[in-house]
């Protein structure tokens, strides 16, 4: 009799630990602003999941929640996991940082007897559109991977990066001459996140560096 009452005893416990859940929540630091992202919880001992995001798209319920971040700043998402029937729940908070992407410096390798280079990116449908800076050069030569030319953009410079396709060019200047070194390169931003972001010419090689800003 003692050894039945233990046996129920463990299979109460038992039940009582499974509708017990645990909100887990594991994000990324740092989201772009106007990208989808599908969120995942590390939730335990869940029926299901609510999602909220302090905007009007709170009340997603899903293991995975699609969201779009449509502005800067920072935000809190925040989850609450329940137990079959809704009996038992828990809840957790995240904060986040929501940014945009800009270029932070650039590398460019080749051979070079240019004393300034120009940069210029814009959409593909309107170049140059975005922007254009130019890099004083005082050091000709052959630049390579392990001592490129590196161009400083400087904080006070935002050339933010826009998420669908941007036609870039290179463009090496010495006097009144202007050689095109990278014409018109076009990347799609929205599914390139890599950092550097690499464009080849013939013989000229840049890597964007961006950053979160």
């Amino acid at each position: 009799m003692k050894r039945l009452n233990y046996l129920i005893l463990l299979g109460l416990l038992i039940v009582s630990c499974k509708q017990n859940p645990k909100a887990c929540l594991e994000l990324d630091e740092k989201y772009e602003v106007g990208r989808e992202y599908t969120l995942t919880s590390c939730s335990e001992n869940y029926e299901f999941i609510t999602w909220d995001f302090g905007t009007d798209q709170n009340g997603f319920i899903g293991d995975e929640a699609p969201h779009t971040f449509q502005d800067k700043g920072r935000k809190t998402v925040t989850i609450e996991a329940y137990s079959r029937g809704a009996y038992n729940s828990d809840a957790v908070s995240q904060s986040i940082r929501v940014a945009n992407r800009v270029i932070d410096y650039v590398d460019i390798i080749g051979e070079s007897n240019f004393n300034q280079f120009e940069l210029s990116f814009g959409t593909q449908e309107i170049p140059f559109l975005v922007g254009n800076i130019t890099f004083q050069n005082s050091a000709l030569g052959t630049f390579t991977e392990e001592a490129p030319f590196v161009g400083e953009v400087g904080n006070e410079i935002r050339l933010q990066l826009p998420l669908d396709r941007v036609s870039l060019s290179l463009n090496g200047k010495r006097g009144s001459n202007t050689s095109p070194l990278i014409y018109q390169e076009v990347k799609n931003f929205r599914f390139n996140t890599s950092n550097p972001v690499v464009y080849n010419g013939t013989d000229f090689t840049l890597k964007l560096y961006w950053k979160f800003d």
